[in-house]
């Protein structure tokens, strides 16, 4: 043990942490895209604002802002109209952000920028001013925020 250097130490934890990290990539299979999976690489879909937004999100502001109570803070919130990527609806947990499409397909109040919503026995709703707008949840425990959002072009 005495005969150990540095240098010979220092290869060792090296190699352990390439062990460990390839072991790691073992583990995650990246060939499918998951936005429950942090870090996960989105599939891309016929919305190049959308994908953006999910990619680099803070090359967007904030354009309108909606602040609701949410009294079921135990069960996940499901916005209905909604885009994402290419699926129908979004799941949004407590303690956590999603960013979707309004989808202003569905009827007349989605064509005035309405978004609906649900979690468990509870249903609202919300309205932008901007039909299909590029909306951000951030759930918390008793509240959500929802912001309408654009790309941000000012120097």
């Amino acid at each position: 043990m005495n005969d150990m250097t540095r240098r010979d130490v220092v290869g060792f934890l090296a190699a352990g942490l390439a062990v460990g990290a390839s072991a790691v990539r073992a583990g995650d299979s990246t060939d499918v895209a998951d936005d429950s999976k942090p870090g996960a690489t989105p599939a891309k879909s016929d919305d190049p604002m959308y994908d953006l937004a999910i990619q680099y999100p803070g090359a967007f502001m904030i354009v309108e802002e909606q602040t609701f109570p949410f009294e079921a803070p135990s069960y996940d919130l499901y916005i209905t109209s909604a885009r994402n990527g290419g699926k129908r609806g979004v799941s949004v947990r407590e303690g956590s952000m999603r960013i979707f499409r309004a989808d202003a397909d569905q009827d007349d109040f989605t064509r005035q920028g309405g978004v609906y919503w649900k979690s468990y026995k509870t249903e609202g709703k919300f309205q932008f001013k901007k039909p299909g707008a590029l909306v951000m949840v951030v759930r918390e425990h008793h509240s959500m925020r929802c912001y309408a959002l654009q790309i941000d072009l000012r120097c």
